[in-house]
């Protein structure tokens, strides 16, 4: 599969050649201008600055932290889900000597924030750390490739260094968050076991420890209060906020896909809304991309949900949310 691209290109090979082409120029600009001596070393707002600079020209995603679980080979990077965790982790980690340079590397790679082309930017991300910290960087024409990709695969990870891990994550989470994370990480560890890359399990015996859990307050409504709230509605012949309260209610959707919606996302022959977009209701007007990829969909609406919005839209603009700016009145307040 052929990642979406500035270019245009839907060949994976030709993708390839182009994009090492167009990052090694810049890679050599970063060296040339003085671009990496303004960079904090270490940091992961250095590495993302880096990221940006040798993939602008191709991704639109460059410099941003990826939203999709990646995997190389039978090695599973960090979860989206504990990502930016593992970042901050990382970026707290020393670097005043050469093992703890390269043990920050390593981490760092095991991160894997970028949905493509972390392994170049962190290679420059590593030679900025040596030359700030100790003068030196790595000539890494003279590095195997093969024998660099499994160095990078297992790491120095033991039993002490994996609880250690455990108890940085358990210093700012639940227990209960602190085990989930855990037993993402096993789950990739148990695949590098089986296929010899790792003789033990370092999670053996790992003790979870977490931070006293916060007095949580009740985030939704019981089936009689939603029952109530729904009862208190004033649906009207026109749009109003009432309407994206049902609307909501019956299809689970996010707010800020609610407010998307348009007339023309409405398939009643099938019983289906699409939903495929966002509307931009924090910083102004305008559609937004769902949060991912998998958020684009198709939600089943009840009979009666079809009766009451074929009658709504009629006459409304396919192309247009109903929410649009003189279409929804202020939101009334009981």
């Amino acid at each position: 599969m052929t990642l979406e691209n500035k270019l245009g290109i839907t060949d994976p090979v030709e993708l390839a050649r182009v994009e090492e082409r167009i990052s090694k120029k810049r890679a050599l600009e970063l060296f040339e201008n003085g671009t990496l001596d303004n960079l904090d070393a270490g940091t992961f707002d250095a590495l993302r600055e880096i990221h940006a600079i040798l993939f602008g020209d191709v991704y639109d995603f460059a410099g941003k932290i990826r939203d999709v679980n990646i995997a190389k080979g039978n090695f599973r990077f960090a979860p989206v889900m504990y990502l930016e965790a593992s970042l901050k982790h990382v970026e707290a980690m020393p670097q005043s000597t050469f093992d703890e340079i390269v043990e920050k590397y390593v981490e760092m790679n095991v991160a894997h924030p970028f949905r493509e082309g972390n392994g170049r930017s962190t290679r420059i991300w590593l030679d900025l750390m040596l030359k700030d910290e100790l003068g030196k960087v790595i000539d890494w024409s003279k590095v195997d490739k093969d024998d660099y990709l499994l160095a990078m695969t297992v790491g120095d990870l033991s039993r002490i260094t994996y609880q250690r891990l455990l108890n940085d994550y358990a210093s700012q989470h639940e227990r209960q968050t602190t085990m989930d994370f855990h037993h993402q990480l096993k789950g990739a560890i148990l695949d590098a076991v089986d296929e010899g890359l790792i003789e033990r399990d370092p999670t053996r015996k790992a003790i979870i420890k977490g931070v006293t859990p916060r007095t949580k307050k009740p985030k939704y409504l019981d089936q009689f209060e939603l029952h109530k709230l729904l009862a208190a509605l004033e649906l009207g012949t026109r749009p109003n906020w009432d309407w994206m309260v049902l609307l909501i209610a019956k299809t689970g959707v996010r707010f800020s896909e609610a407010l998307a919606v348009t007339p023309g996302d409405f398939d009643f022959v099938h019983q289906t809304l699409s939903i495929s977009k966002t509307w931009n209701y924090k910083e102004g007007d305008g559609f937004l991309p769902t949060k991912n990829r998998s958020s684009i969909r198709k939600v089943q609406i009840d009979w009666q949900l079809i009766v009451q919005f074929s009658e709504l839209i009629k006459g409304l603009p396919a192309d247009r949310p109903m929410t649009q700016k003189g279409q929804v009145g202020a939101c009334r307040v009981r």
